[in-house]
């Protein structure tokens, strides 16, 4: 890309999301997605590497580790791949990695890169003059060649046929639904707790209207003995069921004698 293609970049950039970069700091982050392509590609081929249930490959802290040093951006692939990976598909998939782009542990940026790639844009840029001061060009024809331009650049983004993206597009939608039966599990379980909850509460309180119906104070240790047979879910049901006033309080009493709760 040229300088004027890193001017224009800069200034749309700014306008669709209001921040402002400047020419080194894109071409940077484009160097560093075109990295993160790489990577991947390189991950998927390596026979070493173990797969989860989703095909995408495992590896341990060590290699993780020796692979990513210098870009710790990438370890975030070990859990997946990064939602705008079909960005990545569509941008690189054609794109040949050379020493320039392609990653190595414990590389990091400097100011040399930068330099070579400014001097490539300097070199195009002579290169777009030359074209535009020889005969072959008129001004028609320059008009006719920034209307294929615009065209190219409006048209819509071609699907990828790329096995990869397929494996990619494939992970993304089995891990949404397995997140998706996750969640549904998740919200189950909790209404079921939520239901035992409340039928233990309601069973507590009938404990107590029991008590209470047969004559018990609450500062009596028959009553104070209610607390403890609600703990026991059988004892409590069997204290709930009796069908006599008497036999609730004699069951009490027995109780009390038994825990020596007097």
């Amino acid at each position: 890309m040229s300088r004027e293609g890193y001017r224009q970049l800069c200034a749309k950039y700014h306008c669709a999301i209001g921040l402002r970069h400047d020419t080194k700091q894109l071409s940077g982050r484009i160097r560093t997605l075109k990295q993160m392509y790489g990577f991947i590609k390189d991950m998927h081929t390596d026979s070493g590497l173990d797969r989860d249930d989703q095909g995408w490959p495992t590896a341990s802290k060590d290699w993780w580790d020796t692979k990513t040093k210098g870009c710790p951006e990438f370890k975030k692939l070990k859990w997946g791949p990064p939602e705008y990976f079909d960005l990545l598909e569509h941008c690189f998939h054609d794109v040949a990695v050379d020493g320039s782009s392609a990653f190595v542990p414990g590389q990091e940026e400097d100011e040399a890169l930068y330099e070579d790639e400014a001097q490539g844009y300097e070199e195009e840029e002579e290169e777009l003059q030359g074209t535009e001061n020889s005969p072959m060009s008129s001004s028609g024809h320059k008009r006719a060649s920034s209307t294929s331009t615009r065209s190219t650049a409006d048209s819509p983004i071609k699907k990828s046929k790329s096995p990869m993206l397929k494996v990619m597009k494939q992970y993304l939608h089995m891990s949404a639904r397995q997140s998706a039966e996750r969640n549904l599990f998740l919200k189950k379980l909790g209404s079921k707790q939520e239901n035992a909850e409340a039928k233990l509460e309601d069973a507590i309180k009938k404990a107590q209207q029991l008590a209470k119906q047969v004559g018990l104070d609450e500062s009596s240790p028959e009553f104070y003995a209610v607390s403890h047979i609600c703990k026991d879910e059988a004892l409590m049901k069997f204290f709930i069921n009796m069908e006599t006033s008497e036999g609730r309080v004699a069951f009490l009493r027995r109780y009390c004698k038994e825990k020596n709760l007097d």
